[in-house]
């Protein structure tokens, strides 16, 4: 809730791992611990509004941790932090306007995270970053024009979040993911105007988020998401019930003083 401060506290950390990463370069802990702290500036940078600011950042700590990643491959932690820094980019490039760029990006943090998803499968937190990849694929394709090619990507970050929360059934974060590929899943195929198959996700995404609310589990911002999940199902069920005439109408969504779609 602070920015100013964090951003304060950020940089005094970020002088000092300058001077012990400069002190010995070939401490692989001091070089991480540098990246991190470009990472901590872009991320607050970015949450203040400074896009480009918050560029250069993570520009700094992704240099750094492709070397780490080239220096020693077998590293899970260097590349998964790699990927991390993919995904940064992709998103602040994103936000820059530049999402051909953005999916550079985060089709590089796929590659990484399908390659740690495979070296061992039952790491959830491996599959969890897989699952993300594939989101954000979905994202920016979608926002591209290309409801077809995102829809694949949010299917299969589907499919592993299923695996992940039936393993977990305990788990509300798991849950809450699940509900999230649930939910894009549904604003994708209704944007291709599949009522059915939106509705279809709206609703299994809705029966999640009852059962964490009765076990006491929604908290956040998910707390709303019941409400909102339920006034996207009424709409989907008043799409089905419209004629066909109507639907081809360019004009339908003014007759009744809706935006588009």
């Amino acid at each position: 809730g602070q920015p100013a401060r964090a951003l304060e506290y950020y940089t005094q950390a970020l002088d000092i791992r300058k001077k012990l990463a400069a002190a010995d370069p070939s401490n692989a802990q001091a070089q991480r611990d540098l990246s991190l702290s470009y990472e901590r500036l872009g991320d607050v940078t970015r949450q203040a509004g400074q896009p480009a600011r918050a560029l250069e950042y993570y520009t700094q700590c992704h240099e750094i941790r492709k070397k780490l990643a080239a220096a020693d491959p077998s590293d899970a932690q260097a590349q998964r932090d790699l990927s991390l820094s993919y995904i940064r980019l992709g998103e602040v490039t994103r936000q820059l306007g530049q999402p051909a760029r953005a999916l550079e990006y985060y089709t590089q943090a796929l590659d990484i995270s399908k390659k740690l998803a495979a070296a061992d499968p039952s790491d959830a937190q491996a599959q969890g970053d897989l699952s993300v990849s594939y989101i954000k694929l979905g994202d920016v394709t979608l926002q591209a024009g290309q409801p077809a090619r995102a829809l694949e990507y949010y299917t299969q970050a589907l499919d592993i979040r299923k695996k992940l929360a039936a393993a977990d059934p305990s788990n509300a974060q798991a849950q809450t993911d699940m509900v999230v590929s649930l939910y894009k899943l549904g604003l994708t195929n209704r944007e291709m105007a599949d009522y059915r198959a939106a509705l279809m996700r709206f609703k299994d995404g809705l029966v999640v988020l009852a059962k964490l609310r009765e076990a006491g589990r929604l908290q956040g911002t998910f707390a709303e998401w019941p409400a909102i999940i339920g006034n996207d199902i009424a709409t989907c069920e008043l799409l089905l019930k419209l004629s066909p005439g109507l639907l081809e109408d360019p004009a339908w969504p003014l007759l009744w003083g809706w935006p588009r779609f």
